[in-house]
């Protein structure tokens, strides 16, 4: 039963694996703009959600940008724009181009702000 059992399964895996190979987020990240809007219209505190992903990514990225030891790549200082204002950064790029992905408008607001007050990525470097 239990071999039968797995015979089932395993393709089922292997095509979901299959339809997801491409994405590069997951989660609400990858959610288009239009969705978070409609859960934001219906439920203002699911931006909670969605901002707790963006975090996350936003440290990745910054994780990565670090780990280049100065090969051109920039890490953003989070702490230096409250979050109530990347919220609203967030909002209104999602707001005008309804069709992106939510993880483009982080990407976008993360650009915008990168300007203000960048972290060179030689810091953390160990030669």
């Amino acid at each position: 039963m239990r071999l039968s059992l797995f015979g089932a399964v395993l393709p089922l895996l292997v095509i979901a694996a299959g339809a997801n190979a491409q994405s590069l987020a997951v989660g609400p990240g990858a959610a288009t703009c239009a969705q978070f809007a409609e859960a934001y219209a219906a439920d203002a505190s699911s931006e909670s959600q969605y901002f707790s992903w963006a975090q996350g990514w936003l440290s990745g990225l910054n994780t990565s940008a670090l780990g280049k030891c100065g090969r051109g790549l920039t890490a953003w200082d989070l702490g230096t724009v409250p979050a109530g204002v990347q919220m609203t950064a967030i909002r209104q790029y999602c707001w005008a181009h309804p069709l992106d992905q939510y993880s483009h408008a982080v990407t976008a607001m993360r650009s915008w702000f990168l300007k203000a007050v960048p972290i060179d990525g030689t810091t953390d470097c160990k030669r």
